[in-house]
C-alpha cells in the first residue's frame, strides 16, 4: 500500500473517460516498488481544460499524463513545449517544474527507447515504412526524424492523413496503400 503524508507529491492523468486508463494501477506499481512518496490518481475532466492545467500549478502536482480528448487542448495552457511535443502538436505528459508547466510527448520516445533497447535495432540512416497516420504515428514519425532516419514511408487507408502527416518532415514520404508492393523493394 502507498503512505500518503503532507510529504506525498501528486501525479495524474487527465482525461474523459478516463475509468478505463490502466495507468494509475502501472504507475502506482511504480511508484511502490521503486518507495517513492509519491500517489498517482485518474481525473477525470468534465469541465474547462484551462481550469484543470491552472491546477497542476496551484496545487502544486508533480505532473500529470494527458489523454483523450486533451492531448491538443492543453498545449495553449503551458509555459513551454519540448521540441517533440511541438513537432508532433500534441502534448501526453506535463512536468511542473516550480510553476513552470512544461509539455512533452513521449510516445515516439518510448517506441525508439523499445527498437533500441529490446530489438537492438538502431533507426539512424535506416529507411522507415509505417502503415497508419493517425496520432500515434506522428508521434512516432516525428521521434524516428529526431532518431536520424534517413526516410519514412508512410500509408493510410486515408491518404490525406498520411499526406497531412508528411507537411511535419520532408524525409517523410507518402506512398499510395495500393503500391505497398513497390516500397518493399525500396526499402530493401
Amino acid at each position: 500500500m502507498i503512505k500518503i503524508n503532507s510529504e506525498t507529491k501528486i501525479l495524474g492523468i487527465f482525461g474523459n473517460p478516463i475509468k478505463h486508463s490502466l495507468s494509475p494501477c502501472m504507475h502506482n506499481s511504480a511508484i511502490k516498488f521503486l518507495d517513492l512518496n509519491y500517489v498517482y490518481i485518474p481525473f477525470w475532466v468534465t469541465g474547462d481544460i484551462k481550469t484543470a492545467v491552472k491546477a497542476i500549478k496551484d496545487m502544486n502536482f508533480a505532473g500529470v499524463n494527458v489523454t483523450i480528448p486533451y492531448k491538443e487542448k492543453v498545449i495553449p495552457f503551458l509555459n513551454e513545449l519540448t521540441n517533440e511535443a511541438d513537432k508532433i502538436g500534441a502534448v501526453n505528459t506535463i512536468i511542473n517544474d516550480d510553476g513552470r508547466l512544461i509539455g512533452d510527448n513521449t510516445d515516439g520516445i518510448g517506441f525508439i527507447y523499445s527498437l533500441k533497447n529490446d530489438l537492438k535495432f538502431n533507426v539512424n540512416t535506416k529507411k522507415c515504412f509505417m502503415f497508419g497516420a493517425g496520432g500515434a504515428a506522428r508521434a512516432i514519425a516525428v521521434s524516428l526524424i529526431f532518431a536520424g532516419a534517413e526516410n519514412i514511408f508512410i500509408t493510410d487507408i486515408n491518404i490525406e492523413k498520411s499526406k497531412n502527416l508528411a507537411k511535419i518532415s520532408k524525409e517523410i514520404i507518402v506512398i499510395d496503400i495500393n503500391n505497398v508492393v513497390e516500397i518493399a523493394k525500396i526499402i530493401k
